[in-house]
């Protein structure tokens, strides 16, 4: 009976330490936060105005994510722009800020530039002659109220006839256009409520 009972006592110590061991490896406490990441990690540009949408994820020690913490969202400068307590950021004038996610006494943070919108957009290389089969790279110049750049956000390319001349975007605000067959074609940039436009003209090759 004795030895039962000994057998018993040191189970339960056994169970008693192993509950000890796991209460101090709690990881929905703040303390086990050992980072706190943010997306997009890199510096973004956002129009006055105009919103961008953050992301921040608590890490441990091991990288992996620590779930339930509350994470607080802060400003630089809420003059130039704010966020929200869900991290979204607007945009209120012109410069630069640092949006911060923090979570207990981590935190991290991304650069924000926020930019006059544009007031014109300006199609470079506009009025090329191409011949058939050929290709050119154009870019669109959004220009500020000021005479600075705007922001150029996202370029909408369009052809006003795809059967002389196609348009397509390869990112930023350059646009492949390519020659399909005589004639002439506007290619228009667009973007932020405003746009431009210039004349493509395609000849037969050997012209």
């Amino acid at each position: 009976m004795r030895r039962f009972r000994a057998q018993m006592s040191i189970g339960t110590l056994g169970i008693v330490a192993l509950a000890l061991a796991c209460k101090g490896r709690d990881t929905t406490s703040p303390s086990a936060v050992a980072s706190v990441t943010v997306t997009p990690s890199a510096s973004t540009n956002v129009e006055v105005g105009g919103t961008q949408q953050l992301g921040a994820t608590p890490l441990d020690a091991d990288g992996n994510p620590v779930m339930g913490q509350i994470v607080t969202w802060t400003s630089s400068d809420s003059t130039i722009a704010t966020v929200s307590p869900t991290g979204l950021v607007t945009g209120i004038a012109p410069g630069t800020v640092m949006v911060s996610a923090t979570c207990g006494t981590r935190g991290n943070f991304v650069t924000i530039f926020i930019q006059p919108p544009p007031a014109s957009v300006t199609v470079e290389q506009a009025g090329a002659t191409l011949a058939v089969g050929a290709s050119l790279t154009v870019y669109a110049d959004p220009t500020s109220e000021s005479g600075g750049a705007g922001f150029a956000g996202t370029i909408v390319w369009s052809s006003s006839d795809s059967a002389v001349a196609t348009v397509t975007r390869t990112g930023g605000v350059a646009a492949h256009i390519s020659a399909v067959a005589p004639g002439a074609a506007t290619i228009t940039a667009a973007t932020g409520g405003v746009s431009g436009s210039g004349m493509i003209t395609v000849v037969k090759a050997g012209s």
